[in-house]
């Protein structure tokens, strides 16, 4: 069973990983990562699937470019903090105004995975292509 991480760590983790991503900074996201990280990404665009390894959250990153991700409620749980977000975006003359639960699962002081879950997979598949 995973240790307890306080909710205070979990949001510093939360917070650094937010930080590196939007930098794209590979050495921060594996310092904040787990070696096997992966994303899941529903939907069926060009980017829906398992993306794994810091190569992989970048790669997924990438793809959202556009996207302006709102923080609105953070939850703790016992090893995962979920980021409640409102995404919104304009590229190419499409719009995107979504709801997302980024569950990011944790081992120890890392985060192993992110699984995202979307309120309106159509539009999010259309949008990131």
């Amino acid at each position: 069973m995973t240790d307890l991480i306080p909710a205070p760590r979990q949001l510093a983790l939360a917070q650094r990983f937010a930080v590196a991503l939007a930098a794209r900074d590979a050495d921060a996201l594996g310092a904040v990562c787990t070696d096997d990280v992966s994303w899941t990404v529903p939907g069926t665009g060009a980017v829906a699937g398992v993306h794994t390894g810091v190569g992989g959250i970048l790669a997924v990153q990438a793809a959202f470019g556009g996207i302006t991700a709102t923080i609105e409620k953070i939850l703790y749980g016992r090893d995962s903090v979920i980021a409640l977000l409102h995404e919104t975006g304009d590229r190419d003359g499409r719009h995107l105004d979504v709801h997302v639960a980024l569950v990011l699962s944790l081992r120890g002081d890392r985060i192993r995975a992110l699984t995202g879950h979307i309120s309106d997979l159509e539009a999010f598949s259309a949008f990131v292509g």
